[in-house]
């Protein structure tokens, strides 16, 4: 007669014969939505798209429904969307095309030497002079308070914004976004969907850019900031307020996805335990 022990080693035996004859078939037809780089959205109608002569550049940006005056009238803050590194406000297009036609005006801006906006040689880019020009945009639309959606470099300038112009910010939505670039993950160049968007945004800078910007040229803009910056720290950040200290202070969200492909796991923690809620 056999032992239980006997029985539980033939039932397992039994069950990785199984599962090895059919796990490979299975495995083999699932993608998880996060090894998927999905198309590029195309943004809905806009009320204006164009650029602004800003801090020495073109800055292209895009408004949506309701206007800027319909806004101001009901007393409610735009809401500003941000985009990642090497991208356009087009990879916004799902959120725009749903929020359209609530009660705030939605604005989208590329950033400078990205997208359809222009660059300056002769100024380094940095963070502090990407939400420079946002908020120079701000004063050029006559807006004095508004709110943020930053993915990625987006919300790495939303929190810069916070830093050194709260009182112009009401609420920031950060996704993905970073303190050092020790959040970046080592392992980035080795994701499939890393490897896929760089090559698609090269085509993109292909299609969208000014002539005189290259994909190459902004590369090294970009690589030559990521290797240096955002330099933050708690003390940084605690130069935002909080909302328990003061009312007026900017409300910020954390965010990050469960899958992140550029960002350090603990990121999002340590940049929580930093912000005053």
């Amino acid at each position: 007669m056999l032992s239980w022990s006997h029985l539980g080693a033939l039932a397992l035996a039994l069950f990785n014969l199984v599962d090895s004859s059919l796990g490979d078939k299975h495995k083999s037809k699932y993608t998880a939505p996060w090894q998927t780089l999905p198309p590029t959205p195309h943004l809905p109608e806009p009320n204006f798209n164009g650029t602004a002569s800003i801090n020495g550049i073109d800055l292209w940006y895009a408004t949506f429904r309701p206007s800027l005056e319909t806004s101001k009238r009901r007393g409610l803050n735009p809401v500003v969307f941000l985009h990642g590194g090497y991208a356009n406000s087009d990879y916004y297009g799902y959120q725009i095309r749903h929020l359209q036609d609530g009660l705030y005006t939605l604005i989208t801006i590329d950033s400078r030497a990205q997208g359809r906006s222009g660059d300056d040689p002769s100024r380094p880019l940095t963070y502090d002079q990407m939400t420079e020009d946002v908020v120079a945009l701000m004063d050029y639309l006559k807006i004095d308070r508004f709110s943020t959606v930053g993915w990625s470099d987006g919300g790495c300038i939303s929190f810069d914004l916070a830093m050194n112009f709260t009182y112009r910010i009401d609420r920031i939505f950060s996704f993905g976004g970073i303190y050092s670039p020790q959040s970046i993950n080592t392992t980035i160049d080795d994701s499939p969907v890393w490897s896929a968007y760089m090559k698609r945004v090269a085509k993109e800078y292909e299609r969208n850019a000014p002539s005189s910007i290259t994909f190459e040229k902004a590369s090294k803009q970009l690589n030559r900031m990521w290797s240096t910056e955002p330099v933050w720290d708690a003390t940084s950040f605690a130069k935002i307020p909080s909302r328990y200290d003061d009312d007026e202070a900017p409300m910020i969200w954390i965010v990050d996805g469960d899958s992140e492909e550029a960002v350090t796991r603990d990121t999002p923690r340590i940049l929580r335990s930093w912000v005053g809620v």
